[in-house]
Parts: C-alpha cells; sequence; structure tokens
C-alpha cells in the first residue's frame, strides 16, 4: 500500500510564503520609497542653508599727510590681516605675525591690523512664495599704533547684522508655482503606494481562492474514495448472495 504525506499548512501560512517568493511584489516594493525620496529631494529646496567664512586682504597704505609721517616716521605700511610681514612704524623693518579668527581676536602686533570678516555667518532660505529671506553677521577689527592724539579707538571692532527679503512679483511669484513640484512628487508616491497595495491585495485574494479551491478538492478526494469503498463492500455483498 502506498503511504501519503500530509502538510498541515494554514492560510496564513500560504499567504506568508506567497508574499516572500512573489517577484513582483519584491520589484514594485522598492518604487514607494523611490517616490517618498524625490518628495524629500524637492522639499529640501527650501531649507535653510548656513554658511561661515572669512577673508584675508594686504593693502599697501601711503601716509601723505604731514601729521601721520610724523608719527609714523615711514612713507607707508604694508597691511596684513592676519599680522604677515607687516612694514613696523619708525622704520623698524618687517615683524612677522601670526594667524587669527574672528572668533579668538585680533592680531597683537603693534601695526595697523585689519580682519575684515565680511558674512562671517550667514542664514538663508528660499520662502513658498519665491523669495529668498537672508540673515548675516559681519565682523571687523582694526587695530593700529597710536599716531598722535587723532586714535580715538584702539582697537577698534565694527560688527553689522543685516536682514533681507527678496521676492519677485511677476515670473516665479507664488505659492502655487513654487510648490508644484513638491505636490507632483507627492502625488506620484501615492500612487506607487497605491500600486503597491494593489499587487499585494491581488496576490493574497488569488492566494486565498486557491488555498480554498485545493481544501474543496481534498474533500471531494476524500469523498469519492469513501464512495469507492462502499461500492466495493456492496459489490462484494451482492456478489456473495449470488453466489
Amino acid at each position: 500500500p502506498s503511504t501519503k504525506e500530509q502538510w498541515s499548512l494554514t492560510l496564513a501560512e500560504a499567504k506568508k510564503m506567497a508574499l516572500e517568493n512573489n517577484k513582483q511584489i519584491l520589484s514594485v516594493a522598492t518604487q514607494p520609497g523611490q517616490a517618498g525620496a524625490l518628495v524629500q529631494f524637492q522639499l529640501s529646496q527650501f531649507d535653510a542653508t548656513v554658511s561661515a567664512g572669512g577673508q584675508w586682504s594686504r593693502s599697501n597704505i601711503p601716509l601723505n599727510s604731514a601729521v601721520a609721517n610724523a608719527g609714523a616716521g615711514t612713507a607707508s605700511i604694508l597691511v596684513d590681516a592676519f599680522g604677515q610681514n607687516a612694514n613696523a612704524f619708525l622704520g623698524t623693518g618687517s615683524i612677522g605675525g601670526f594667524g587669527v579668527n574672528a572668533t579668538t581676536g585680533g592680531p597683537t602686533a603693534d601695526v595697523l591690523q585689519s580682519l575684515p570678516g565680511q558674512n562671517l555667518f550667514e542664514i538663508f532660505k528660499r520662502n513658498a512664495t519665491g523669495g529668498i529671506t537672508n540673515i548675516n553677521y559681519s565682523l571687523g577689527y582694526n587695530r593700529q599704533a597710536p599716531i598722535g592724539a587723532f586714535t580715538l579707538l584702539n582697537p577698534a571692532w565694527t560688527s553689522e547684522v543685516e536682514a533681507s527679503i527678496t521676492q519677485p512679483l511677476l515670473q516665479g511669484a507664488g505659492v502655487e508655482f513654487n510648490r508644484a513640484q513638491v505636490l507632483v512628487a507627492r502625488a506620484n508616491q501615492e500612487q506607487s503606494v497605491q500600486g503597491f497595495q494593489l499587487v499585494v491585495q491581488r496576490t493574497l485574494r488569488d492566494v486565498e481562492s486557491a488555498y480554498w479551491q485545493l481544501g474543496f478538492a481534498y474533500y471531494d478526494l476524500y469523498s469519492r474514495e469513501i464512495g469507492v469503498e462502499q461500492a466495493l463492500v456492496t459489490w462484494r455483498i451482492v456478489r456473495a448472495q449470488v453466489e
């Protein structure tokens, strides 16, 4: 007699196996994530941007006034923003300076020093209406040797904070125009999600339908086997009676 191997497979297990091995689902499963990344990319156009930095400069300042010549004892001053190779006053030659930044202060050499810091720190952001909002902070430092009674502030620090808003009035203006790419990207993402859900639901429907059809086939086979056995018993009884 032949033996039959039985496999107790529940409907949940069948659905799980179908979802794990369906290549179409594996293919469309990445589409919602890709569409979501595109939405974030479009939204990043409106993110605030922060920038920081400084400037380096050198200038040769001529001393044309009689008062300045008398106090300095030289015809010109070579100015380095970071104190490098600046001509000293009173004809003492070159002074080797050292680098500084705007956060720790300026150089300390007793020569004319400047540390221009235009837009040392800046934040700008694109608005939903198409404009640009900008806030920046600038810092300047100036140190010089006293020249008579004309040097009032030494060293001298200058700083300023500037805020501005630039808004186009014609082309490029309006919330609908500037947010159109974001809305299109979100619509594509929603479409990708709906497409993925459709494939999953269709797969689950087909699996459940096939599961119950297979169950019906097993019960139909079982009932037919019982009918065959009963018919065989009946045939044997009738044959015995005939004999």
